[in-house]
Formats: C-alpha cells, sequence, structure tokens
C-alpha cells in the first residue's frame, strides 16, 4: 500500500517556484549566520585579546592582598643589633 499525502498534487512550475523559494530562504540563512560568526569573532577578539586585560578600572575593589603590593613602603632604615 502506497502513503499517500493529503497535499494537492503541485504542478511542475509550483514545484520549480517552491524550490527557488527555498533557496533563496537559505542563502539569506547563509548570510545571516555569516554575519552571526563575524560579529563573535569580533567581540572574541576584543573580550579576549591581547589586550583584553591591560584595562584596570581604578574604581574597582582591590583583594587584600593586591593591596599590599601596591602599597609603597617607607624604607626603614637597617638597624643593627650590637652584641
Amino acid at each position: 500500500m502506497a502513503v499517500r499525502s493529503k497535499e494537492p498534487q503541485l504542478s511542475y512550475e509550483d514545484l520549480e517556484n517552491k524550490v527557488a523559494f527555498q533557496e533563496e530562504k537559505i542563502e539569506h540563512q547563509d548570510n545571516f549566520i555569516n554575519q552571526l560568526q563575524h560579529a563573535i569573532a569580533q567581540l572574541n577578539r576584543h573580550r579576549f585579546g591581547r589586550r583584553s586585560e591591560s584595562f584596570v578600572n581604578p574604581l574597582q575593589a582591590q583583594l587584600p592582598f593586591m593591596k599590599e603590593e601596591n602599597e609603597v613602603k617607607p624604607e626603614q632604615p637597617e638597624q643593627k643589633i650590637y652584641h
């Protein structure tokens, strides 16, 4: 037994039009995908590029161990111990 589709039979011209429409739709989708891939690549370069971590926000709180490294400690004269 052959299973028959409930859709009406399309003419050859209708099928050609449908194929042309699908090809155009695929082309638009491919262009959109390429645009998105390009945007992602730019964002990745911006976020993960060589200079991505060079900016330090002066308003950002520093961790305690970072404060110690950045503080300028006054130099103390050496104490000589005499025995």
